[in-house]
């Protein structure tokens, strides 16, 4: 069998999988369903006149597509990607706006090293740099818990969601950098120990992976949330 008849059966039959999976996808939409049901249009009492048709369907729409696919950990990477900008424009916006009391303003001291909200002002009125950017999504996440970014009834899950997205994220980080050493170490080293080429052991254990999944419809609805209230609070703040 040549390689392109591989890559034609293993990789190229998107649709193929898909139609073949289409079980799965259906569970997968149902649970999501459910969430956005519960927690979007229930507790938030939002349609499709409010702040969760552009959250849900413009920004997050990526994320959710790539998790009905069944593709987890691309939908981890993009929601986390997604959130974690939304969450650091609205922690900007915060300081920007001078909107940080004496203790808020400590702890962003120390989170970014020793600058407070007008340095964080003048970086980005000046210079148009935003040091927000080069925090990891915990102490993101962790801020805009301070700062009441994701404040509500809720605020404690939404949370506790986004601090479990962001594990999973830095956890898919983890993942490829061992298999980075993999590739580049362990398989050379297999190669001359057998006389032949070496294999690299790339894939994660399938329980492992499918972990990443078993609560993703949850953080999905969380970070969708989570969106609409960095748009409500941007919105009460103009």
């Amino acid at each position: 069998m040549s390689l392109l008849a591989v890559y034609d059966e293993l990789l190229a039959d998107v649709a193929g999988e898909a139609a073949r999976q289409s079980t799965d996808i259906a569970n997968r939409a149902a649970l999501l369903r459910h969430q956005v049901e519960q927690r979007i249009v229930g507790e938030l009492g939002m349609d499709v006149h409010s702040f969760a048709l552009p959250a849900l369907v413009s920004y997050l729409g990526q994320a959710v597509r790539l998790y009905l696919l069944g593709f987890y950990d691309a939908a981890i990477v993009e929601a986390a990607a997604r959130t974690g900008a939304a969450l650091r424009g609205r922690l900007l916006s915060l300081a920007v706006w001078d909107r940080l009391d004496a203790g808020q303003s400590a702890r962003l001291r120390s989170a970014l090293g020793g600058l407070d909200s007008a340095d964080v002002a003048t970086a980005y009125r000046e210079r148009g740099t935003d040091v927000f950017a080069t925090l990891p999504l915990t102490t993101v996440v962790d801020l805009a818990a301070e700062f009441g970014v994701c404040a509500g009834p809720q605020q404690e899950r939404i949370i506790a969601s986004l601090r479990d997205l962001a594990a999973k994220r830095l956890a898919i980080d983890e993942r490829d950098a061992d298999q980075g050493r993999q590739i580049a170490l362990a398989a050379v080293e297999s190669g001359r120990m057998s006389g032949g080429p070496g294999a690299a052991h790339t894939e994660p254990i399938l329980g492992y992976y499918l972990t990443w999944g078993a609560t993703l419809h949850l953080l999905l609805a969380d970070a969708v949330v989570a969106v609409c209230l960095v748009l409500k609070g941007g919105e009460a703040a103009v």
